[in-house]
């Protein structure tokens, strides 16, 4: 359900995108002879990501001598609107997931299967996919996921030494 409002509303919050416009594609490395590379708008584009998946992932944007600042607005966005916006809620929603659902493979692949979504299809329908977005998702998902693991560890100890105290 999330992911259909996704796709429906983030092509609504982009003024570029909400006058029915895309962008032009700003990576290196696709293939430009590809039937749908003029495309930008619409679904011809998204498949046209999907067939460029590993490249999206794999080609880090040209910051030369910006530093991390620049990596991460690499994108257009501001360094802190992406560390709050995809680190951060990507982090929230990972730890709401598994305060739902404490299990953290049914929690990473769910969001990472939601990150690929966003930034492939809802996104992706005007827009390149970020590696910045793809990255600080991922990251924000494998810190929850660590954090958890380490409470639950935590927790196992703290029990272990209460019993052993007890006896």
């Amino acid at each position: 359900m999330l992911c259909l409002i996704d796709a429906l509303v983030a092509p609504r919050m982009d003024p570029h995108a909400a006058r029915g416009l895309g962008y032009r594609h700003q990576v290196e490395g696709l293939d430009t002879s590809h039937p749908d590379y003029a495309v930008h708008r619409g679904w011809p584009r998204v498949r046209f990501n999907l067939v460029h998946f590993f490249t999206f992932w794999t080609v880090w944007p040209d910051v030369r001598g910006q530093g991390l600042s620049g990596l991460l607005g690499s994108d257009g966005n501001s360094a802190s609107s992406n560390l709050l916006g995809h680190f951060g809620g990507s982090a929230a929603l990972s730890i709401a997931g598994l305060c739902i659902a404490p299990s953290r493979t049914a929690v990473a692949s769910c969001g990472t299967a939601v990150n690929v979504f966003h930034e492939f299809v809802a996104e992706g329908q005007y827009v390149d996919p970020s590696f910045i977005d793809l990255w600080l998702d991922q990251l924000g998902l494998f810190t929850a996921l660590a954090l958890s693991a380490g409470i639950g560890m935590w927790r196992r100890r703290a029990a272990v030494h209460r019993l052993t105290w007890q006896a």
